[in-house]
């Protein structure tokens, strides 16, 4: 069952251009990659539990979001610059970071190489 508030995150499938080799948002709270692999690097590992742990808990600082998840301010600075890119996080006008959902849906399949 679909969250209120949910981000779905997605492989693009068709003809869908990429201006870059990001991520892109195709409608609000729809997030598509141009491949599986991109996705995965992009929120997996201690990214996703950045995003778990900031899911509903509005505008932070890196800081407070490093003690949040338990790490240092450092490692969370770059996971958190590498979902911002993708536009997984957002940044307010204070500087602050903010997942602005209250969960996230990853959904895309790897099919077999030819």
């Amino acid at each position: 069952m679909k969250a209120k508030n949910e981000l779905e995150v997605g492989v693009a499938s068709g003809n869908v251009t990429f201006p870059s080799k990001l991520a892109m948002e195709i409608e609000p709270g729809h997030i598509v990659f141009p491949t599986a692999g991109l996705l995965w690097k992009t929120i997996w590992g201690g990214r996703c539990d950045l995003i778990e742990a900031m899911a509903g808990k509005g505008p932070m600082s890196l800081r407070a979001a490093a003690r949040l998840v338990g790490k240092d301010v450092k490692t969370v600075h770059g996971d958190a610059h590498a979902l911002l890119r993708n536009g997984i996080l957002k940044k307010n006008s204070n500087g602050q970071i903010v997942f602005p959902y209250d969960a996230i849906h990853v959904d895309f399949r790897v099919p077999a190489s030819a």
